[in-house]
């Protein structure tokens, strides 16, 4: 059984993306960032997502919120409900109590699932193994097994750009902490900053009290949009 360990310092992801997807053999790539461990399964079907322990950047609900399918109070009670049934994965009960179809939800898990896998390719010095094999049984219980397919070469171009956005958008959000007033400048309603999908929403939950994290947790729109639109509105001088 093959193995294979390094440190994200010395090691382009995106090269052990392509290698491993490229290898006729199946196998899961996990990665260690102090406590955190995120690992990714390359089957002979395609790329999938193993998640076990730490709470995901983004989950299903957030993103069902955030695309406007279901209302924080469906979101509750399919929680509720989930809860009580103490089985059911998440996706399964949304569907069941008529708040979302099926194919929303997996249009939802290929979001979410994408999300953690651009989110790896920030983290700076972080160490990897590759382990050849069937992925462990443990990642197939409940909710941490969701498999989808995806094309690697797409994958690794939207992440490689969001790799230099994120280092221009530290330069002026570096930290979730930090609160930004209005400055009395409008933004010009052709700005480009209005083109940005979620714009609306996190202007709707940016009221010069919030901080940067309680903007994503208010405004359900995940870590990188929330700091760019930030960056956007903060170079334009709003």
């Amino acid at each position: 059984m093959t193995s294979l360990k390094g440190n994200l310092n010395s090691v382009d992801l995106a090269n052990i993306f392509q290698m491993l997807a490229m290898n006729p053999s199946e196998g899961t790539l996990s990665i260690f960032d102090g406590a955190i461990k995120k690992s990714i399964y390359f089957g002979h079907d395609g790329v999938s997502v193993l998640t076990s322990g730490e709470a995901k950047h983004d989950s299903l609900g957030r993103v069902l919120l955030r695309h406007d399918r279901i209302s924080p109070e469906q979101l509750q009670e399919a929680l509720r409900r989930q809860r009580e049934s103490g089985t059911m994965m998440l996706g399964q009960v949304f569907v069941e109590l008529g708040f979302v179809t099926r194919q929303e939800v997996e249009e939802a898990l290929q979001i979410q699932i994408e999300e953690e896998i651009y989110n790896l390719f920030i983290w700076k010095d972080a160490q990897f193994e590759f382990q050849e094999g069937p992925p462990p049984a443990e990642f197939r219980e409940g909710d941490a097994f969701n498999k989808i397919a995806f094309n690697v070469n797409s994958l690794i171009m939207e992440a490689a750009q969001r790799v230099d956005e994120w280092e221009w958008i530290q330069s002026i959000v570096p930290t979730l902490t930090r609160l930004y007033r209005y400055s009395g400048r409008n933004v010009d309603l052709d700005d480009p900053i209005f083109q940005e999908t979620y714009a609306g929403k996190v202007l709707n939950a940016s009221d010069s009290q919030r901080t940067v994290q309680e903007i994503i947790e208010v405004s359900y729109v995940n870590t990188f949009e929330v700091c760019k639109i930030v960056s956007l509105l903060t170079e334009g001088g709003a």
